[in-house]
């Protein structure tokens, strides 16, 4: 059932169905933006769903083209663990890029209370607990 559900959250992103995208976050919802999005402009922090659906319409309005692809959905209790890559084309350039992806959600009442996005696989497993000694 959760894998379906992301599925579903994540159909509904790349369709640029934001209510439907953000439908189980928490009114209250915190998410914590990479430093690589910060150092281009974006706010570290967002609090509120509709500062969430927000910075999702900022996001997209910065590409002409683009998609989530997840990979993997790993059920970690309290917290869900997505991690993939990004792929999509710039507007401006009309360079295609394929970057990778992940977020954790912390999960309170089956509602998304917190989402962390990572733009790099290592630091993402290692935040979720999931590195391995390689």
């Amino acid at each position: 059932m959760l894998r379906r559900t992301v599925q579903l959250g994540i159909a509904a992103a790349n369709r640029r169905d934001f209510e439907a995208m953000f439908a189980l976050y928490d009114a209250g919802v915190e998410l914590t933006v990479p430093p690589g999005l910060v150092a281009v402009g974006f706010e570290p922090n967002v609090q509120g769903r509709e500062e969430r659906i927000r910075f999702e319409h900022r996001w997209r309005t910065e590409w002409g083209d683009f998609r989530y692809a997840p990979e993997e959905v790993s059920d970690l209790g309290d917290r869900v663990f997505l991690i993939g890559h990004m792929k999509g084309t710039g507007v401006s350039s009309g360079a295609s890029f394929d970057n990778e992806w992940a977020v954790l959600f912390a999960i309170s009442s089956g509602r998304v209370v917190r989402e962390e996005v990572f733009l790099d696989h290592a630091e993402a497993l290692a935040a979720a607990g999931l590195a391995t000694d390689g």
